[in-house]
């Protein structure tokens, strides 16, 4: 059996950037596309000063606790793979694998813009 895939959206987007490739895949594959707290339809559950490491927490429980999944593939865009990438550091064990999207292991952002960096905030410059 094929692991299943889990698709995480970037910064200020939802599942639904997903909704092809959740259909196309699901012909063949077990797919989930999850809205990050506080976008689409999932209420807020993080703090104000939220770090990425706080959504690959929350990513994880509702991997775990919501879609009951064993060695899924993350696929991450953005904001959603710099969330794989801190999942694979610290939950590596049980993933599947990891699926990168327009990200990298930092981010640059505009000014003013929630990194999730700790500092909660970067320059571009």
């Amino acid at each position: 059996m094929s692991k299943p895939i889990v698709f995480i959206h970037g910064s200020g987007d939802s599942a639904r950037i997903w909704r092809l490739q959740v259909e196309e895949l699901s012909k063949d594959y077990q797919v989930s596309a999850i809205d990050l707290p506080g976008h689409g339809q999932r209420p807020d559950s993080l703090p104000i000063e939220v770090t990425v490491l706080d959504y690959a927490r929350a990513v994880h429980d509702i991997i775990r606790d919501e879609l009951r999944l064993d060695q899924p593939i993350i696929v991450g865009h953005s904001l959603g793979g710099a969330i794989a990438l801190t999942m694979a550091l610290e939950y590596g064990s049980e993933l599947g694998g990891l699926i990168l999207v327009g990200t990298g292991s930092r981010l640059r952002v505009l000014k003013g813009t929630p990194t999730g960096d700790g500092n909660g905030y970067q320059s571009s410059q």
